[in-house]
């Protein structure tokens, strides 16, 4: 499962700044453990869906870490 790997730390430190209200609501929803709810993305999708969300905030960091 994605939550064992290297880049699922992320995720969870990086709800307060993710601008959308819903997205923020739908990964919530998962880490609470509501894994049954097929219309959320990150649930049906969670073999990619995760793993983007994960390497955008990667990303993101990096990009800050070299700027500033």
């Amino acid at each position: 499962m994605f939550w064992a790997g290297t880049m699922a730390h992320c995720i969870p430190f990086s709800l307060p700044i993710i601008r959308t209200p819903e997205v923020k609501r739908m990964i919530c929803s998962v880490l609470a453990g509501y894994v049954w709810d097929t219309s959320n993305p990150f649930v049906k999708g969670h073999e990619t869906e995760l793993k983007k969300l994960a390497r955008t905030i990667s990303l993101r960091d990096s990009i800050e870490y070299n700027e500033g």
